[in-house]
């Protein structure tokens, strides 16, 4: 049985699959399931396309991201298929890596508990060129989330023609002010069009 959101507390596993300074990597037409915490972990890497992966978590799986994008570049995710627990794809930037940049996610289905697409908690460098379109997430408490906390700054991301179904709360909602980042970039509500939300 995984471990899930009601065991016990502080349990983490390594990632199931983790790449680490790669380039032009390529993931395509697999299935990953029931992953014990992150599922697959891309660090510093360079031109990644995963495409065609079937991702298939338990629902109720505690720390189980489904793609977990930490300071890299060139990223695609394409007609994906993204079920599990917590978050479905993560973008991150940890204190010894760098900005996120040119990360497209395109044709996916979404089922999470969590967020379709997060970015943060981890934001110590910037967020540059996120684009998210013609996707479907279902389930989720919420479509996108971002959480800004260690300095990096979020340039507004990209996002159309999005549909969520069965959502369980609101998908876009400020929980606190929005602050003036300390090197004078602030955040924006733009960027966002063609958002179907459907209960």
């Amino acid at each position: 049985k995984p471990f899930t959101w009601t065991g016990p507390s502080k349990r983490f596993f390594v990632p199931t699959l983790s790449f680490l300074n790669c380039r032009n990597l390529r993931l395509r037409d697999i299935t990953l399931r029931n992953s014990p915490g992150w599922t697959c972990h891309f660090a510093m890497c360079d031109e990644v396309r995963v495409e065609g992966v079937q991702l298939r978590n338990y629902l109720f799986a505690g720390n189980s991201d489904g793609f977990d994008v930490n300071g890299c570049r060139d990223v695609w995710f394409l007609n994906c298929h993204i079920e599990t627990g917590d978050d479905c794809i993560v973008l991150k930037s940890f204190p010894n890596t760098r900005s996120c940049e040119r990360i497209f996610i395109s044709n996916c289905l979404r089922k999470t508990m969590c967020a379709g697409v997060k970015i943060g908690t981890e934001t110590w460098h910037d967020f540059r060129q996120i684009h998210f379109s013609n996707s479907i997430v279902t389930g989720s408490g919420r479509a996108f989330q971002i959480t800004v906390l260690d300095g990096g700054a979020v340039f507004p991301p990209n996002a159309h023609d999005i549909h969520e179904i069965r959502v369980l709360c609101e998908k876009l909602r400020q929980r606190r002010p929005v602050a003036r980042h300390p090197r004078g970039h602030e955040g924006r509500d733009e960027g966002f069009s063609h958002i179907l939300h459907r209960t």
